[in-house]
C-alpha cells in the first residue's frame, strides 16, 4: 500500500480593487471599502437612505480616524491621531463642540467641557511634570475661576467678577507661605497678604 500526501489546502484567490461596494437587499450602498481620490484608504457605512452615518479612515500621513454622524450627516462623534496627538471630540445636533479630551505629543492632557459658543465652558489642562490648570468661564466667555498647581508647589485660585476681572486671590506659594489678595474693579489691591 503507497502513502499519499496529505492534500494540501489551497487559499482563496487575492481579490484586488480599489474599492468594494456593499449593497442591502433593495439595492441601496450600505457600506464602500475603497481609497478615495487622494489615495486615502476608508471605510464608509451609510443608512438605508444612502446618507453617511460612520467613517473609519486615514489622514494623508496615514494616521487613523473614526467619525460617527446623524441622520442629518452632522459629525457627532470624533476620534483620531492627528501629528501623534490622538483626541476625542462630541458635538451636539447643531455641530457646535461640546466636548473635546485630548494627550498632546509633548505630555499635555486637556479636557473641555461647553454649553456651546454661548455657553459656559470648563476647561482641564495638565502638562506632565509641569502644571495642573481648571479653568471656568461664564455663558459669556468671561473667566469666573481659575485653580491651578505648578511643579514647584505653588498653589493658586482666583475668582473674577463678571467682566473676567480677577477680584479674589488664595495662593500658597512654592516655599508654604500662604497669601490672599482682594482687588477693586480697577484691578487695585485692596486688601492683601
Amino acid at each position: 500500500m503507497t502513502a499519499h500526501p496529505e492534500p494540501t489546502p489551497l487559499s482563496p484567490p487575492a481579490i484586488e480593487a480599489s474599492a468594494f461596494i456593499l449593497k442591502d437587499s433593495s439595492g441601496a450602498v450600505r457600506a464602500r471599502l475603497g481609497i478615495d481620490d487622494e489615495d486615502k484608504t476608508n471605510l464608509i457605512f451609510y443608512a438605508p437612505d444612502s446618507k453617511v452615518r460612520a467613517v473609519r479612515g486615514t489622514f494623508e500621513d496615514d494616521e487613523p480616524y473614526l467619525e460617527f454622524c446623524d441622520e442629518r450627516e452632522n459629525t457627532r462623534f470624533y476620534a483620531g491621531i492627528l501629528e501623534d496627538s490622538p483626541g476625542v471630540l462630541v458635538f451636539s445636533r447643531e455641530g457646535a463642540l461640546r466636548a473635546l479630551l485630548s494627550a498632546d505629543a509633548d505630555g499635555t492632557g486637556r479636557a473641555m467641557v461647553t454649553a456651546g459658543p454661548d455657553g459656559p465652558l470648563v476647561s482641564l489642562y495638565a502638562k506632565e511634570n509641569a502644571e495642573a490648570l481648571l479653568l471656568i468661564k461664564d455663558a459669556k466667555g468671561k473667566e469666573a475661576l481659575l485653580l491651578r498647581a505648578d511643579a514647584d508647589g505653588t498653589r493658586v485660585l482666583s475668582l473674577s467678577d463678571r467682566e473676567g476681572e480677577e477680584r479674589l486671590g488664595l495662593l500658597i506659594s512654592s516655599e508654604g507661605v500662604p497669601g490672599f489678595t482682594m482687588l477693586d474693579e480697577e484691578g487695585e489691591e485692596t486688601i492683601g497678604y
